[in-house]
């Protein structure tokens, strides 16, 4: 039952975060989209929300749990393996918002597979940022919570920290000089941040938000270039 629920979840993810895509490529509002969805009794809102694909502890280990029990007993499943391939595909998407990031100093903000917690087990930091520097980006990060426990967990699979990944205590320092933001984690604190203080600590007007916590009419009104997911109205 719980490898069956949490797979559900996984499978309803990784469908709210590709409804969010083809909205962005039509120029409509997917959260609107997702919200009328959710209003249908028969699925409900919760698990709806669209954002860099989901991580934890608990939905991608149960999910291949169930796909693994499946495959012992020769049982053809085709569904819970296309969810773990949006997933994959989804921090790419994530990624493809920012453009070429070859020599720019990218901020993150957030670390940790959702907020509220230090846990960064299957967090998208742990594959975007890694990413961003294979292709050359600089990437100055932050999370209230997470700092130390991504640092152990990317020094384990890499053998250090690498050199052009630096992980600042304050969000603001993360922002200093940097050409985008990308945001990974709810973090309420990050969502507190006006606008115009992200515009004034940037280097750069793009901010890449992950997470939807902002409003895009008020990011535009203080001069940022606002790439949500779901909330592109067909810009790339």
């Amino acid at each position: 039952m719980k490898y069956a629920s949490n797979a559900f979840l996984a499978v309803k993810l990784s469908f709210a975060n590709e409804v969010a895509a083809l909205a962005d490529s039509l120029g409509a509002d997917g959260l609107t989209v997702l919200r009328g969805v959710g209003l249908d009794r028969r699925i409900g809102p919760h698990f709806l929300a669209p954002g860099p694909g989901y991580g934890g502890s608990c939905l991608p280990k149960d999910l291949a749990a169930l796909r693994w029990t499946a495959r012992r007993r020769r049982v053809r499943l085709d569904l819970l393996p296309a969810a773990q391939r949006a997933n994959r595909w989804q921090r790419e998407r994530v990624l493809a918002k920012l453009g070429p990031v070859e020599g720019r100093q990218i901020a993150v903000w957030g670390l940790a597979f959702k907020a509220g917690t230090d846990d960064v087990r299957e967090s998208p930091a742990l594959e975007v940022i890694p990413a961003l520097l294979v292709r050359g980006a600089r990437v100055t990060a932050h999370d209230p919570a997470a700092r130390h426990t991504f640092a152990a967990a990317l020094a384990a699979v890499s053998g250090g920290l690498p050199g052009r990944l630096r992980l600042v205590d304050d969000p603001w320092d993360a922002l200093h000089g940097a050409d985008a933001l990308l945001v990974l984690t709810e973090w309420p604190e990050y969502a507190a941040a006006s606008p115009e203080e992200i515009r004034t600590a940037l280097a750069g007007d793009l901010v890449v938000d992950g997470r939807n916590l902002f409003d895009p009419e008020a990011m535009a009104a203080a001069g940022l270039r606002y790439r949500g997911i779901g909330r592109d109205r067909g810009t790339r």
